[in-house]
């Protein structure tokens, strides 16, 4: 018998709540279930803290991947395993874990322990485990989050078009404002010039191919090779983002694009030259405000259901449009 804490999101309806219960305790009736739905964050902590205290096997996050980022932050390190009940809007980890909303294959997973230890990206402390970034993705994600805790009837409208709302409001905010750009340094060792500069409208860090259910941004990458991808946009008109955008959407990499820079490392420092502070969003939450970021990667650091691993390769590209810092 197996000791299961399960974390249901508070955020989520009634109704989904009571049917995920319902279901866990019809199929794991010989295991010792405990279920939470912590109203807060602290409060979210505090109940893992307890668990991992008590020597918790396993640990269910019933949610998207915000909720798993909460749960993350908690368990990064420890032995304790995670299995993912995708229940979200974009639900990026469970889909790259190869995990859908059937529950006989989640049984089937957790009684065949299929477990694969999973790299996690650190920025400034924070820890992401799919994708994220600074600039205008992270306006999209801040403003979906926003609507989301103001307008209750917005829930309604993401449950109805799924993850394609991401895409919604990054189109909208691409053409009826004129997006900013950051001055950004990017300082690494697997840089060719180990220091550039560049100016950006968005740059995202990738621990694996897909982001915000649709967009393979990043298709040579795998959560766990012990490296993370970079790739940054230098577009400097709607036009020519919007091209690059399109086509990544429909599963076309523009890899031969010269705005486009992307490689692969296990450590990059971001720095916003201009004045303000940027918001860096991973996992489709507001990680960080600060205007540096220190990003490395902690190998096999937190062990995870899945039904499938990536391939590990390494690509580099349009270095030669950068300027040397």
């Amino acid at each position: 018998m197996a000791k299961i804490s399960i974390y249901l999101n508070a955020k989520a309806s009634g109704t989904d709540r009571i049917v995920w219960e319902n279901k866990l305790k019809e199929y794991l009736f010989r295991h010792k279930l405990i279920f939470h739905t912590p109203p807060s964050i602290d409060g979210l902590k505090k109940e893992v803290a307890c668990d991992i205290k008590e020597g918790t096997e396993y640990i269910f996050s019933v949610g998207g991947d915000g909720t798993a980022n909460v749960l993350i932050q908690e368990l990064a390190g420890t032995p304790v395993r995670l299995l993912i009940i995708p229940t979200g809007t974009a639900n990026d980890l469970a889909g790259e874990l190869g995990i859908s909303r059937n529950i006989k294959k989640i049984i089937t997973m957790f009684q065949n322990r299929q477990i694969e230890p999973i790299d996690l990206i650190n920025i400034n402390g924070k820890y992401m485990i799919t994708n994220g970034g600074i600039g205008l993705a992270s306006d999209v994600a801040t403003s979906i989050n926003t609507l989301r805790s103001k307008f209750p009837f917005f829930r309604d409208i993401m449950r109805y078009t799924g993850d394609q709302i991401y895409s919604m409001i990054l189109g909208f905010k691409i053409t009826k404002w004129n997006f900013p750009h950051y001055n950004i340094k990017i300082e690494s060792s697997h840089l060719e010039k180990k220091i550039i500069k560049v100016k950006t409208p968005m740059l995202f860090i990738n621990n694996q191919p897909t982001l915000a259910g649709k967009f393979n941004l990043a298709p040579a990458t795998c959560n766990q090779d012990g490296k993370f991808n970079v790739t940054i946009f230098t577009h400097q008109t709607r036009k020519s983002l919007i091209q690059a955008i399109l086509s990544i959407k429909k599963g076309n990499f523009p890899i031969n694009d010269p705005d486009l820079i992307f490689f692969e490392t296990d450590n990059v420092k971001l720095t916003n030259l201009d004045k303000e502070q940027l918001m860096f969003f991973g996992d489709g939450e507001q990680l960080v405000t600060n205007k540096t970021f220190n990003i490395t990667i902690n190998p096999n650091f937190i062990h995870c259901f899945c039904f499938k691993s990536g391939n590990i390769q390494e690509h580099s590209y349009g270095l030669d449009m950068i300027e040397a810092f």
